[in-house]
Order: structure tokens, then sequence, then C-alpha cells
């Protein structure tokens, strides 16, 4: 049984950890909310086969990654914005991650989001399944998706004109 929640019109900000977490066997729903500035972590935490369904939410100005998935975990974004994360905007696996055998059972989806100005990606992308519909990527300082050069999995309309940038593995940075 997964433990459920809600949030909804929330400002959520400057918490010492990570503004929200989401652990195993749970799911939690964002809607527009604006979560910003955590005080030594990221914004967002999707941990060990937990589920994030947001909707019509900013996440911004963090000085790691704006939202983690980790291995076994999933997200669903719709019309969200991520911007100023100092550790890309949003970080699919972790290079860490990729010895461990679920790390693959991961999926990300991000349907009309807007990441811009994140550092180095807007999206940091080493494994699991990524779908990218109708997003918009500007000024990420080393380009729109940095992805692990052995990751396969992903969906991209050529027609986006998506920035995809190979990356090796001892290059990625280290966050969470």
């Amino acid at each position: 049984n997964f433990a459920k929640g809600v949030i909804e019109n929330c400002e959520i900000y400057n918490n010492l950890k990570n503004n929200v977490e989401v652990s195993s066997q749970a799911e939690v729903e964002i809607i527009n909310s604006n979560i910003h500035s955590s005080k030594s972590n990221t914004g967002i935490c999707v941990l060990d086969g937990g589920i994030l369904k947001m909707t019509s939410t900013v996440v911004h100005d963090e000085n790691s990654t704006g939202l983690y998935i980790s291995p076994k975990s999933s997200a669903i974004l719709n019309k969200c914005s991520f911007y100023n994360c100092s550790l890309g905007g949003i970080t699919f696996i972790r290079k860490d991650d990729l010895a461990n055998p679920s790390a693959n059972a991961s999926s990300l989806e991000l349907k009309e989001c807007h990441l811009h100005n994140c550092n180095p990606f807007g999206v940091i992308y080493f494994s699991g399944n990524l779908k990218v519909e109708k997003c918009k990527f500007e000024h990420n300082s080393s380009g729109d998706i940095g992805k692990y050069a052995g990751a396969t999995n992903f969906t991209i309309d050529p027609s986006q004109q998506i920035k995809v940038i190979d990356i090796p593995k001892e290059a990625a940075p280290q966050n969470r």
C-alpha cells in the first residue's frame, strides 16, 4: 500500500535538507506550487520507488538540483518550470546509481515544461525511461540535456530541436 499526499497552491522554501522528499511506497501530487531555496540539498527528491506527479509548479534557485529521481522511482511533470538550479534542473539517476540494477526501472515524463538558466544542463540523464514532449529549454550553461553516453532509452521529438550532449561517466556532476 502506498501513502498518498497532495501539495497544492503552496510555497515551500528554506528547509535545512530537501524541500520535498517522496520516499519509498509514497505517491505525491504537487499542483500549482512554488518550491525554492532549500538550504543544503535538493528542491525535490523522489527516492526508492516513490512516485511524483507535478503540474503547473515552479522549482527554482536551488544550490543543488531542482529535482532528483532515484532508481525504481518515477515522475510525471506537466507544465512545470525549473530555473537557476546549480547542479541541473532535473537529475534523472546519478552516476553513482548506475551500478544499481534498478536504475533502468525509473521513468521521467516531461510535458510542456520549461527548463532554463540551469547549470550544467536542464536535465542530467543517466539511465531509465525518459520521455520529453513539447518542452522548452533555454540558456542552460552546457546544453539542454546531458546524457550519459550509455543511456539509450529516451524519446524526444526531433522537431523540438533539443540539444542533447553525451557526457562521459567520469565528468558527471555529483549531487543529490
